[in-house]
C-alpha cells in the first residue's frame, strides 16, 4: 500500500462531476437553439405516432380500432370514436384536428354503421 502511484477520485466526485457534465449540456442546448425548438422535437420523437401524423397512416390506425371494436353498444367508447389525430396538411404545412369517423368512415360493426 505504500507504493501508491495513482491519486484516488472519490464517489462523491464522480457523481458531482457527472450532475455538472449534464448541466452544461443542458445550458449549450439552451443557448444554441432554445427550449421551445427542442421540446417539438423531442415530442415530435415520442409522440410520432399521434401528432403530426401522415394521413394514410391515420387512417390505417383507424381501420385497426375499427376491427378491434366488438360490439355496437362498445362502439360509442372505443378508440375509433374518441381518437383525435393531427394530420399534417402536406400543401400547407399546417396540423387539422380529425377524427376516425371522418378518416375512414365506412365501418361498420355487426352489420351496422357506427354512429359516434
Amino acid at each position: 500500500m505504500l507504493n501508491k502511484k495513482g491519486a484516488e477520485i472519490s464517489l462523491n466526485t464522480v457523481i458531482i462531476a457527472i450532475i455538472v457534465i449534464i448541466v452544461l449540456v443542458v445550458v449549450v442546448v439552451f443557448f444554441l437553439f432554445g427550449f421551445e425548438n427542442v421540446t417539438t422535437k423531442i415530442k415530435s420523437i415520442f409522440y410520432s405516432g399521434t401528432t403530426g401524423t401522415d394521413e394514410s397512416l391515420a387512417v390505417q390506425l383507424c381501420n385497426t380500432y375499427c376491427s378491434s371494436i366488438t360490439s355496437i353498444s362498445q362502439a360509442p367508447n372505443s378508440a375509433y370514436c374518441k381518437k383525435e389525430f393531427d394530420i399534417l396538411e402536406p400543401n400547407t404545412g399546417k396540423t387539422i384536428i380529425k377524427k376516425c369517423i371522418n378518416l375512414a368512415p365506412g365501418c361498420k360493426v355487426e352489420g351496422q354503421p357506427i354512429n359516434c
